[in-house]
């Protein structure tokens, strides 16, 4: 979902995204306004409204759309915000060996994550990260936003490795399954040294657009029950840089010769 009601456009590669007004569409004869339709890449999408949820979950399921009647509400949440939807299917003849990442891209300040529209068809619990790039740090507003309990994580000598994982999942459950953790929070351009060049067009454009782009990696597994309102994002009350490297205060199979 997007918000405010957006006339969407796609260009190169598989970025798509949304701007201006949705203008003065008038809905069709079963409710739903049809603002766009493209192809994008191996996609075909659609940039749809409507003032009643279920007049746009028919719509969805009679053109295609494999949507669970359960999410009839999380429709009713974002139709109440006035927010658009923009569905997509793959292009006629093509199948999933042609998937690509998809970028949505909405010009100007965004700062809600629409959770509730994730966890459609979620079971027991999800693994999200979510990257913020901006002139700051920022966290969530309305989860918890911690750091990684440092006195759960272990390195073992004898296998090189930490217990990072569980050091994670320990701190997600002591903080009731419903926060967030920072992994890291510093420079854009120190994180990013060796991106992926299918990235190469966000990073360009978050360091044309920022004199000093800040980048917050945001990790969580959280409880789908705990999921119960979107993501509010604001300027993090402790402004301080995160370092990526964590210091493992436990030892395990620790040899007699390491000091």
């Amino acid at each position: 979902p997007l918000s405010p009601p957006p006339r969407t456009f796609c260009g190169g590669g598989f970025g798509c995204g949304a701007a201006g007004s949705a203008g003065a569409a008038p809905p069709n004869e079963d409710g739903v306004t049809v603002y766009n339709e493209d192809t994008v890449g191996p996609y075909q999408t659609v940039t749809v409204g409507a003032q009643d949820p279920n007049a746009l979950y028919d719509w969805l399921t009679q053109n295609g759309y494999a949507i669970a009647a359960e999410t009839v509400p999380t429709l009713e949440h974002y139709v109440a915000l006035q927010s658009v939807f923009v569905a997509m299917s793959m292009a006629p003849g093509l199948d999933v060996q042609a998937m690509h990442p998809v970028s949505v891209r909405y010009p100007g300040f965004m700062a809600t994550f629409p959770l509730k529209m994730v966890v459609v068809g979620a079971q027991v619990q999800l693994e999200l990260a979510l990257w913020i790039v901006a002139d700051q740090r920022y966290e969530a507003t309305n989860y918890g936003t911690v750091a990684l309990n440092s006195d759960y994580l272990s390195w073992d000598w004898q296998t090189q490795r930490s217990n990072y994982a569980d050091a994670f999942a320990l701190t997600a459950l002591e903080n009731g399954n419903r926060a967030w953790i920072v992994e890291y929070a510093g420079s854009f351009s120190a994180a990013l040294q060796d991106a992926a060049s299918a990235a190469s067009a966000d990073i360009e454009l978050a360091r044309g657009s920022l004199l000093a782009p800040y980048l917050t990696r945001l990790r969580t597994v959280m409880l789908v029950d705990h999921v119960n309102e979107d993501m509010l994002l604001g300027p993090a009350q402790d402004p301080s840089d995160v370092s990526p490297l964590v210091f493992a205060p436990n030892d395990l199979n620790r040899p007699a010769d390491v000091d």
